[in-house]
Protein backbone atom coordinates (compact mmCIF):
# COMPACT_ATOMS: atom_id res chain seq x y z
CA UNK A 1 0.00 0.00 0.00
CA UNK A 2 2.59 2.39 0.73
CA UNK A 3 4.65 1.50 -2.46
CA UNK A 4 1.81 2.46 -4.31
CA UNK A 5 2.04 5.98 -2.55
CA UNK A 6 4.84 6.82 -2.98
CA UNK A 7 4.65 5.48 -6.84
CA UNK A 8 1.69 7.83 -7.07
CA UNK A 9 3.99 10.67 -5.97
CA UNK A 10 6.48 10.28 -8.03
CA UNK A 11 3.86 10.07 -11.00
CA UNK A 12 3.00 13.24 -10.33
CA UNK A 13 5.76 14.85 -9.44
CA UNK A 14 7.19 13.87 -13.41
CA UNK A 15 4.20 14.85 -14.51
CA UNK A 16 4.10 18.74 -13.65
CA UNK A 17 8.10 18.90 -14.47
CA UNK A 18 6.86 17.90 -18.24
CA UNK A 19 4.34 20.20 -18.04
CA UNK A 20 6.67 22.93 -16.77
CA UNK A 21 9.47 22.44 -19.55
CA UNK A 22 6.60 22.04 -22.42
CA UNK A 23 5.46 25.26 -20.82
CA UNK A 24 8.72 26.87 -20.96
CA UNK A 25 9.04 25.64 -24.44
CA UNK A 26 5.90 27.68 -25.70
CA UNK A 27 6.85 30.54 -23.84
CA UNK A 28 10.13 30.16 -25.33
CA UNK A 29 9.02 29.74 -28.83
CA UNK A 30 6.78 32.75 -28.58
CA UNK A 31 8.98 35.21 -27.54
CA UNK A 32 11.25 34.04 -30.31
CA UNK A 33 8.41 34.36 -32.85
CA UNK A 34 7.79 37.72 -31.50
CA UNK A 35 11.48 39.24 -31.60
CA UNK A 36 11.47 37.52 -35.69
CA UNK A 37 8.24 39.12 -36.27
CA UNK A 38 9.07 42.76 -35.01
CA UNK A 39 12.71 42.64 -35.65
CA UNK A 40 13.62 45.33 -37.94
CA UNK A 41 16.14 42.81 -39.45
CA UNK A 42 13.03 41.91 -41.47
CA UNK A 43 11.53 45.05 -42.23
CA UNK A 44 11.24 45.60 -45.39
CA UNK A 45 13.84 48.18 -46.86
CA UNK A 46 14.33 48.07 -50.28
CA UNK A 47 12.12 47.99 -53.23
CA UNK A 48 13.53 46.16 -56.82
CA UNK A 49 10.92 47.01 -60.05
CA UNK A 50 11.67 45.18 -62.77
CA UNK A 51 10.06 44.73 -66.23
CA UNK A 52 8.50 48.23 -66.49
CA UNK A 53 8.76 49.96 -69.76
CA UNK A 54 6.53 52.85 -69.47
CA UNK A 55 4.96 52.91 -65.83
CA UNK A 56 6.74 54.67 -63.38
CA UNK A 57 9.16 52.88 -60.76
CA UNK A 58 9.08 55.86 -58.06
CA UNK A 59 5.11 55.66 -58.84
CA UNK A 60 5.06 51.74 -57.77
CA UNK A 61 7.39 52.47 -54.78
CA UNK A 62 5.36 55.13 -53.15
CA UNK A 63 2.52 53.03 -53.52
CA UNK A 64 3.69 50.51 -51.92
CA UNK A 65 5.07 51.91 -49.48
CA UNK A 66 1.83 53.88 -48.14
CA UNK A 67 -0.04 50.28 -48.34
CA UNK A 68 2.47 48.52 -45.12
CA UNK A 69 1.73 49.50 -41.76
CA UNK A 70 4.66 49.77 -39.26
CA UNK A 71 3.33 46.26 -38.41
CA UNK A 72 2.86 45.06 -41.86
CA UNK A 73 6.31 45.85 -42.52
CA UNK A 74 7.66 43.58 -40.36
CA UNK A 75 5.81 40.42 -40.60
CA UNK A 76 7.53 37.48 -42.81
CA UNK A 77 4.16 35.94 -42.29
CA UNK A 78 2.13 38.88 -44.42
CA UNK A 79 -0.12 37.73 -46.84
CA UNK A 80 1.04 39.93 -50.17
CA UNK A 81 -2.07 39.15 -52.90
CA UNK A 82 -3.67 42.29 -50.83
CA UNK A 83 -0.61 44.57 -52.17
CA UNK A 84 -1.21 42.92 -55.78
CA UNK A 85 -4.75 43.26 -55.99
CA UNK A 86 -4.31 47.19 -54.79
CA UNK A 87 -0.95 47.98 -57.15
CA UNK A 88 -3.24 46.12 -60.32
CA UNK A 89 -6.32 48.14 -59.68
CA UNK A 90 -3.91 51.73 -59.09
CA UNK A 91 -1.69 50.79 -62.51
CA UNK A 92 -4.43 49.01 -64.96
CA UNK A 93 -1.28 49.51 -67.42
CA UNK A 94 0.31 46.96 -65.83
CA UNK A 95 -1.27 43.41 -67.18
CA UNK A 96 0.37 40.78 -64.70
CA UNK A 97 2.98 40.56 -61.65
CA UNK A 98 4.70 38.65 -59.53
CA UNK A 99 5.72 40.06 -55.94
CA UNK A 100 7.78 37.98 -53.62
CA UNK A 101 10.17 38.68 -50.69
CA UNK A 102 14.21 38.39 -50.72
CA UNK A 103 15.02 37.69 -47.00
CA UNK A 104 15.95 39.31 -45.06
CA UNK A 105 14.53 42.91 -46.03
CA UNK A 106 14.18 43.44 -50.25
CA UNK A 107 10.32 43.03 -52.11
CA UNK A 108 11.11 42.00 -55.52
CA UNK A 109 7.95 43.02 -58.04
CA UNK A 110 8.18 41.72 -61.66
CA UNK A 111 5.81 42.99 -63.66
CA UNK A 112 4.33 43.02 -67.49
CA UNK A 113 2.81 45.88 -69.48
CA UNK A 114 -0.02 46.16 -71.24
CA UNK A 115 0.53 46.88 -75.10
CA UNK A 116 -1.72 48.99 -77.01
CA UNK A 117 -3.66 47.30 -79.72
CA UNK A 118 -5.93 50.13 -80.83
CA UNK A 119 -6.66 53.47 -80.02
CA UNK A 120 -10.52 54.32 -79.03
CA UNK A 121 -11.64 57.89 -79.80
CA UNK A 122 -14.60 59.18 -77.65
CA UNK A 123 -15.32 62.50 -78.89
CA UNK A 124 -12.49 64.23 -77.50
CA UNK A 125 -10.89 61.79 -75.92
CA UNK A 126 -8.56 58.74 -76.65
CA UNK A 127 -8.26 55.53 -74.84
CA UNK A 128 -5.59 52.74 -75.58
CA UNK A 129 -7.14 49.37 -75.80
CA UNK A 130 -5.56 46.09 -75.51
CA UNK A 131 -5.70 42.84 -77.55
CA UNK A 132 -8.31 41.64 -74.95
CA UNK A 133 -10.46 44.95 -74.75
CA UNK A 134 -9.51 46.06 -71.32
CA UNK A 135 -8.78 50.10 -71.04
CA UNK A 136 -5.76 50.69 -69.69
CA UNK A 137 -4.91 54.43 -70.43
CA UNK A 138 -5.96 57.61 -71.69
CA UNK A 139 -4.36 59.26 -73.57
CA UNK A 140 -3.70 62.52 -76.18
CA UNK A 141 -5.62 61.95 -79.28
CA UNK A 142 -3.53 60.09 -82.21
CA UNK A 143 -1.05 59.60 -79.95
CA UNK A 144 0.66 56.24 -81.23
CA UNK A 145 0.89 54.70 -84.81
CA UNK A 146 -1.93 52.07 -84.37
CA UNK A 147 -5.38 51.22 -85.27
CA UNK A 148 -7.53 53.78 -84.47
CA UNK A 149 -11.36 53.27 -83.34
CA UNK A 150 -14.29 56.06 -83.14
CA UNK A 151 -16.96 54.86 -80.75
CA UNK A 152 -20.55 56.39 -81.48
CA UNK A 153 -21.50 58.79 -78.47
CA UNK A 154 -25.11 57.69 -79.15
CA UNK A 155 -24.88 54.19 -78.34
CA UNK A 156 -21.98 53.36 -76.21
CA UNK A 157 -20.90 54.93 -73.13
CA UNK A 158 -17.37 56.20 -72.53
CA UNK A 159 -14.93 53.85 -71.77
CA UNK A 160 -13.07 53.88 -68.08
CA UNK A 161 -9.89 53.40 -67.83
CA UNK A 162 -9.44 50.54 -65.88
CA UNK A 163 -12.22 48.82 -67.32
CA UNK A 164 -13.38 46.13 -70.60
CA UNK A 165 -14.85 49.71 -72.65
CA UNK A 166 -17.26 46.98 -74.49
CA UNK A 167 -18.36 43.63 -73.63
CA UNK A 168 -16.66 40.50 -74.12
CA UNK A 169 -18.92 39.39 -76.63
CA UNK A 170 -19.09 42.85 -78.77
CA UNK A 171 -15.19 42.78 -78.93
CA UNK A 172 -14.96 38.85 -80.16
CA UNK A 173 -16.63 40.62 -83.45
CA UNK A 174 -14.92 43.45 -84.02
CA UNK A 175 -11.29 42.51 -82.95
CA UNK A 176 -10.49 39.73 -85.54
CA UNK A 177 -11.87 42.55 -87.97
CA UNK A 178 -9.47 45.23 -87.00
CA UNK A 179 -6.62 43.01 -86.79
CA UNK A 180 -7.19 41.69 -90.28
CA UNK A 181 -6.98 45.75 -91.35
CA UNK A 182 -3.88 46.28 -89.57
CA UNK A 183 -2.08 43.26 -90.42
CA UNK A 184 -2.87 44.26 -93.58
CA UNK A 185 -2.64 48.22 -93.31
CA UNK A 186 -0.45 48.48 -96.53
CA UNK A 187 -2.47 46.32 -98.78
CA UNK A 188 -6.09 48.41 -97.69
CA UNK A 189 -4.86 51.64 -96.77
CA UNK A 190 -6.49 51.28 -93.26
CA UNK A 191 -6.97 54.53 -91.89
CA UNK A 192 -9.65 53.84 -89.15
CA UNK A 193 -12.71 51.97 -87.77
CA UNK A 194 -16.24 53.04 -86.68
CA UNK A 195 -18.05 51.43 -84.03
CA UNK A 196 -21.18 52.55 -85.35
CA UNK A 197 -24.03 50.20 -83.08
CA UNK A 198 -23.18 46.87 -81.30
CA UNK A 199 -24.53 45.12 -84.93
CA UNK A 200 -22.44 47.47 -87.48
CA UNK A 201 -18.60 48.21 -87.66
CA UNK A 202 -17.30 50.80 -90.67
CA UNK A 203 -13.57 50.49 -91.58
CA UNK A 204 -12.68 53.37 -93.97
CA UNK A 205 -9.57 53.21 -96.42
CA UNK A 206 -7.88 55.77 -97.43
CA UNK A 207 -8.08 56.28 -100.58
CA UNK A 208 -10.69 53.97 -100.80
CA UNK A 209 -14.23 53.04 -99.63
CA UNK A 210 -15.76 53.11 -96.62
CA UNK A 211 -16.68 49.26 -95.72
CA UNK A 212 -19.63 48.29 -93.68
CA UNK A 213 -19.81 44.68 -91.65
CA UNK A 214 -22.49 43.54 -89.98
CA UNK A 215 -21.15 42.27 -86.64
CA UNK A 216 -24.07 39.64 -86.19
CA UNK A 217 -22.92 37.83 -89.47
CA UNK A 218 -20.20 35.43 -89.62
CA UNK A 219 -16.92 37.38 -90.23
CA UNK A 220 -14.85 34.60 -92.10
CA UNK A 221 -16.92 34.87 -95.28
CA UNK A 222 -17.10 38.30 -95.06
CA UNK A 223 -13.37 38.81 -94.62
CA UNK A 224 -13.34 36.39 -97.86
CA UNK A 225 -15.86 38.14 -99.95
CA UNK A 226 -13.69 41.97 -99.58
CA UNK A 227 -10.42 39.59 -100.25
CA UNK A 228 -11.99 38.85 -103.49
CA UNK A 229 -13.39 42.18 -104.30
CA UNK A 230 -9.64 43.60 -103.34
CA UNK A 231 -8.34 41.72 -106.53
CA UNK A 232 -10.54 43.87 -108.73
CA UNK A 233 -8.60 46.54 -110.49
CA UNK A 234 -11.29 49.63 -109.92
CA UNK A 235 -11.52 48.59 -106.05
CA UNK A 236 -9.84 51.54 -104.45
CA UNK A 237 -12.29 54.06 -106.66
CA UNK A 238 -15.26 52.77 -105.27
CA UNK A 239 -17.28 54.78 -102.52
CA UNK A 240 -18.36 52.11 -99.85
CA UNK A 241 -18.70 48.03 -99.82
CA UNK A 242 -21.77 46.64 -98.13
CA UNK A 243 -20.99 43.24 -96.56
CA UNK A 244 -24.09 43.72 -94.55
CA UNK A 245 -26.27 41.23 -96.32
CA UNK A 246 -25.61 37.40 -96.47
CA UNK A 247 -24.50 36.26 -99.72
CA UNK A 248 -24.22 39.10 -101.19
CA UNK A 249 -22.11 42.29 -101.31
CA UNK A 250 -23.55 45.73 -102.12
CA UNK A 251 -20.59 48.15 -104.08
CA UNK A 252 -20.63 51.54 -105.20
Amino acid sequence: MRYYLHSSKRSKKKKFRVGMILLGSIFLLGGFLMIIYFSPIFTFRKIKVSGQQDVSVTAIKSFVKENFSYQKSHSLFLSLQPLKKNILHRFPEIQTMVIHRQLPHTLLISLTERKPFLEARFNNLGFLIDQNGFAFKQIQLNHLDISQLEINTNNFQKPEVGQFFISHVLWGKIQPILEHFWKEQEAFHFQEAQLVSSKRLNVVLSPGPEIYFNLEQDRPSSLLELEALRQQKDFFDLKYIDLRFSKRAFIQ
